[in-house]
């Protein structure tokens, strides 16, 4: 499952004054001009942060059995995530809870180790990686590919937000000339712009691999999700 939250923020007001900012400018320009008025304009922004998944604000995704022999799966297919502010560049971060949802309700679930490494989960636990890919991409990294083994570009996900990155879950790879990059629009900030159709900006394709543990103690079906926070862009 894909969720998301987002930090609403009050409307941003710009003031913007024709001739000057302040009244000694003014002062200014009269000395040279002759009298003068000014004319300010109060732009208010009627959007706010928001971010979903597969057009939605939670989306689930049924991965193929775990099992003994096959704990580590990977998405075969992107999910869609999407700036749909209306018009703000947004800063996303990723994260994931301290452990898994029992969907039967039992009590039941397995605890989240931060690792990239398949050895080092084991017993009741579980680890999840994440990469954003170009929205024109329909496929994702495979299991052992080797963005996986990257640090820096699939670090694992863990309860503390990190921040998505030109360089931390961006997969170069994926970049594509038409339809959106897998990196942050603006780099100097590391933002999203909003959700442009004919660009493809403000969309990415989101690729996922989890490490299942090396025994299960209930047939519960569990459930892990990788949280999309959505922040105002600074």
């Amino acid at each position: 499952m894909k969720t998301w939250n987002g930090w609403k923020w009050t409307a941003l007001v710009v003031a913007l004054a024709m001739v000057g900012l302040c009244a000694g400018r003014t002062e200014a320009v009269a000395a040279v001009y002759g009298p003068l008025a000014a004319l300010n304009i109060d732009v208010t922004i009627s959007a706010s942060v928001a971010v979903q998944v597969d057009n939605a604000a939670s989306s689930t995704y049924t991965a193929a059995g775990w099992s003994q022999t096959n704990r580590v799966l990977a998405s075969a297919s992107t999910a869609t995530v999407t700036n749909v502010s209306g018009g703000l560049s947004e800063q996303w971060w990723l994260a994931t809870d301290a452990t898994s949802i029992n969907t039967a309700g039992n009590s039941q679930t397995w605890s989240l180790v931060v690792s990239t490494n398949i050895a080092d989960v084991s017993g009741q636990a579980f680890a999840l990686q994440a990469v954003f890919v170009s929205s024109a991409a329909t496929q994702c990294p495979a299991i052992g590919d080797s963005t996986w083994s990257s640090a820096t570009t699939a670090p694992a996900l863990s309860v503390t937000p990190a921040q998505y990155t030109t360089a931390r879950f961006a997969d170069s790879q994926y970049n594509a000339t038409v339809g959106g990059i897998s990196a942050p629009e603006t780099v100097s900030n590391n933002t999203v712009w909003a959700y442009n159709s004919a660009t493809g900006n403000g969309r990415r394709g989101l690729c996922w691999r989890f490490m299942g543990p090396t025994s299960a103690i209930t047939p519960d079906t569990q459930n892990v999700q990788i949280i999309v926070t959505a922040v105002q862009g600074s």
